[in-house]
């Protein structure tokens, strides 16, 4: 995976500081065994494709609402 790492300036503009390959591994911890194979089945899809772009802010849980943004720098924006 190739990853990337950011700021945020002073004018509250998302600047990307460079890019780094790392193979990632990601816990999942839940007793649902039909959300393991339908996972499973989307990130198939989702490789077979091409490839997916994320981006982690914050390493952190939380139960919250969920808010949906345009661009990843109004994410980062409503965040702050």
């Amino acid at each position: 995976m190739t990853l990337g790492s950011y700021h945020v300036d002073d004018s509250g503009q998302l600047i990307e500081d460079g890019r780094r390959t790392e193979e990632v591994y990601v816990p999942l911890a839940h007793t649902e065994g039909g959300l393991a194979a339908s996972m499973q089945r989307g990130i198939a899809a989702v490789l077979a494709s091409g490839s997916v772009q994320t981006f982690v802010l914050h390493d952190r849980m939380t139960r919250d609402s969920c808010f949906l943004f345009e661009t990843t720098e109004e994410a980062v924006i409503c965040a702050r």
